[in-house]
């Protein structure tokens, strides 16, 4: 089990599981595009319940608490982050 904290300024962020997912398949493909199907395929096991909308809502809520500059659209193909990890 691995515990995935996320932290702003020192205050810590709770992202829901699907913005969990979502962050780490972008961060894991730091500056790199994610296609819209490997998001799909990542945050849904149902193709009905993986709609536009859908991940529009999760990438929204997302970028209000990573920064909405971070997370940059590439027209009609996906997704990437622009990530400077500080792990520790």
């Amino acid at each position: 089990l691995s515990l995935k904290i996320l932290y702003q300024n020192d205050k810590e962020i709770h992202l829901t599981s699907s913005e969990n997912r979502l962050l780490t398949l972008l961060l894991e493909n730091a500056n790199k595009t994610v296609t819209i199907d490997m998001i799909k395929n990542e945050l849904w096991h149902d193709p009905i319940d993986a709609t536009e909308s859908a991940l529009k809502s999760i990438l929204t809520k997302l970028r209000s608490k990573v920064g909405k500059q971070s997370i940059k659209n590439v027209s009609g193909v996906g997704y990437y982050i622009q990530a400077r990890l500080d792990l520790q």
